[in-house]
């Protein structure tokens, strides 16, 4: 996969760009399977208004705030813990941070080989007028056993919608309205939103830069056993096994039908680990009668070359993708995710819950996900808890964006 950032000059060049890509974006109503290459396409609010204004006039105001104002504002900053003067601070991001060459397009372009994907994004280049922001392009790396960088299985835990994605677990069905607007949501409510966001949805791209020494490091002193340590911050042993279904070993059980009902203590899976915090399930104050009004649809593509083998634990170089030659360059997530309400679901998991502090756990965030620093990650045990020291953050935001997805319907109109 490719990602794009595109800025366009003209509304022309942009009309002429979507009319060459029309018919290779995908829609719900097309099998996945086929062995053909997809394409997706999001809009910033400037470049649905470079396109067409006009579309937009009636009705524009139902657009969600948070899409009309962007990722970066000083209150959403607070939200995100994009905070100014860190790591994260948008001054900071490759992308996304009020650039001179805004980004107006999103293109997400899937090929089942490098070759193919190249070939597609060249052509796409050679449009005319099409330029794309500093950094604008970022492909995602395919590692080993469909881990991420800090090498534990990416991607497991997922809403589905009836008739949209394979049936999954009953507890992480979801209804339409959650993801795609024009439909009741969890509560029966539709969603706002103007008459040309019917059937389409909002977008969250966040480049996030991942330190892989450092996670490993911060975990390699405590017990002897670094692995059992990031499992426990994780809420999964790397091959995907969640530790509250397996808390002593991994056994390859990449599941997600599982609650913490009988690990209301975090005995098994502490109370601050990062999936526990991200898909709270039952079996805590915070998730009765609330979980299922913030879930999103998510994908992670890692992006950058494979950590080299001497940052991992010896007993996990087999399993993960290692190159020895890349050192010092830069790798992490391109995370995206589908939401119909930014503050609902994208920005209450990351405030709450990633950012925020949770039952008696006063100071600590997430151990995994959280950019902001803090100091200790909890293990509860019996008879003394254990407390992991964390010097600082192990990721940073480097870019981001909030885009609308049209739909076929949506995207003719203003074609046409």
């Amino acid at each position: 996969m490719s990602c794009l950032l595109v800025h366009i000059e003209s509304p022309n060049q942009a009309l002429r760009l979507l009319q060459q890509v029309r018919n290779q974006i995908s829609f719900s109503d097309v099998l996945s399977k086929s062995s053909d290459g997809r394409l997706n396409l999001g809009l910033t609010w400037e470049g649905l208004h470079r396109l067409d204004g006009e579309v937009l006039t009636k009705g524009a105001e139902l657009f969600k705030r948070e899409f009309r104002e962007g990722m970066v504002t000083p209150h959403r900053q607070k939200i995100l813990g994009d905070l100014s003067h860190s790591p994260s601070a948008p001054s900071n991001w490759f992308w996304g941070q009020g650039e001179t060459k805004k980004v107006h397009l999103a293109l997400l372009i899937y090929e089942l080989t490098a070759e193919k994907r190249d070939a597609r994004v060249n052509e796409i280049l050679e449009s005319p007028g099409i330029d794309l922001v500093d950094h604008g392009r970022i492909d995602s790396a395919q590692l080993k056993n469909g881990k991420e960088h800090f090498g534990f299985r990416d991607g497991i835990s997922q809403p589905w919608l009836k008739e949209l994605n394979s049936p999954g677990a009953i507890s992480d069905e979801v209804a339409w309205g959650e993801i795609v607007l024009g439909y009741q949501d969890n509560s029966g409510v539709i969603e706002r939103h103007p008459e040309i966001a019917l059937n389409g949805s909002y977008l969250v791209v966040r480049q996030i830069e991942q330190d892989v020494e450092g996670f490993w490091k911060s975990v390699g002193g405590v017990n002897g056993d670094p692995i059992a340590v990031a499992a426990k911050q994780m809420g999964r042993w790397p091959d995907g096994t969640p530790i509250t279904l397996e808390p002593n070993r991994a056994k390859n059980r990449p599941t997600n039908d599982f609650d913490f009902l009988s690990d209301e203590q975090g005995l098994k899976c502490p109370v601050g680990a990062h999936i526990r915090r991200c898909n709270p399930r039952e079996g805590t104050e915070r998730a009765v009668g609330k979980k299922d009004r913030h879930r999103i649809l998510r994908r992670g593509r890692a992006y950058g070359p494979a950590a080299p083998a001497e940052f991992f634990p010896a007993a996990l170089r087999s399993d993960v993708s290692t190159d020895n030659r890349h050192n010092g360059e830069s790798r992490g997530l391109l995370f995206m995710c589908l939401n119909a309400n930014f503050e609902r679901q994208f920005e209450f998991i990351q405030n709450n819950w990633i950012n925020g502090k949770v039952g008696t756990l006063s100071d600590e965030l997430d151990p995994v996900a959280s950019q902001i620093n803090f100091e200790t990650f909890t293990i509860p045990a019996t008879p003394i808890r254990k407390r992991c020291t964390r010097s600082y953050s192990n990721v940073k935001t480097v870019g981001g964006g909030y885009f609308f997805l049209p739909s076929r319907t949506t995207l003719e109109k203003i074609i046409t």
